[in-house]
């Protein structure tokens, strides 16, 4: 299951305020301070009781955060993905 569909999942249901927090990671780079890292693990956190959480793709994940400062289209990808509606959720 790709990480962006638990997103998904997440997003639908979350707070303003939750989503709010998705977007904003969204525009994170990831850094030296750890801000990136730190924003990651809330998120991780956040979504690991949703649906698919355990069946998740690490390898496509690990892939995406590996060029997730030098391709916006990773970014631009994950944020569709993200807020996506169910009529076309697969």
């Amino acid at each position: 299951v790709p990480f962006t569909t638990v997103l998904n999942r997440y997003y639908h249901q979350a707070t303003q305020s939750s989503k709010a927090t998705l977007e904003t990671f969204i525009d994170t780079d990831i850094d030296e301070t750890g801000r990136f890292a730190k924003r990651f693990c809330y998120l991780f956190n956040l979504i690991k009781d949703m649906p698919g959480f355990n069946q998740i793709d690490y390898l496509a994940l690990a892939n995406d955060l590996e060029h997730w400062n030098d391709d916006t289209s990773v970014r631009i990808r994950w944020a569709r993905e993200m807020t996506r509606t169910s009529k076309t959720i697969d």
